[in-house]
């Protein structure tokens, strides 16, 4: 099991970290409660928002976050049953992400 963590009576995942398109700091992490957990930079060097949970039924290991070709994030991360599943950032939106299908894998 990973390292965890504790913050507001939850366990945490170790964070994940990257920036955004506007280089501000977004942190990602799997809950104890098996969701999708992100807190980001209001501003570049500035504050943090509140924990926003994308929910999900996931297994308690680390998220993976990349960067597509317009520099929006891709969050992967395993549900309980081993289903592969994203969310991707919005292009209209810094901000907003959309729950992706799960993507399948062939053995």
């Amino acid at each position: 099991m990973e390292q965890l963590h504790k913050l507001n009576n939850y366990a945490f995942t170790e964070p994940v970290v990257t920036y955004d398109r506007d280089c501000r700091l977004e942190v990602f992490t799997i809950a104890s409660d098996k969701t999708l957990r992100n807190v980001h930079q209001t501003a570049p060097n500035n504050g943090w928002s509140i924990w926003e949970s994308f929910g999900g039924n996931l297994a308690f290991h680390l998220p993976a976050v990349g960067h597509n070709a317009d520099g929006g994030l891709e969050v992967f991360a395993l549900s309980e049953r081993g289903d592969l599943q994203h969310i991707s950032q919005l292009a209209s939106c810094c901000k907003s992400f959309a729950l992706g299908n799960p993507i399948i894998l062939e053995s």
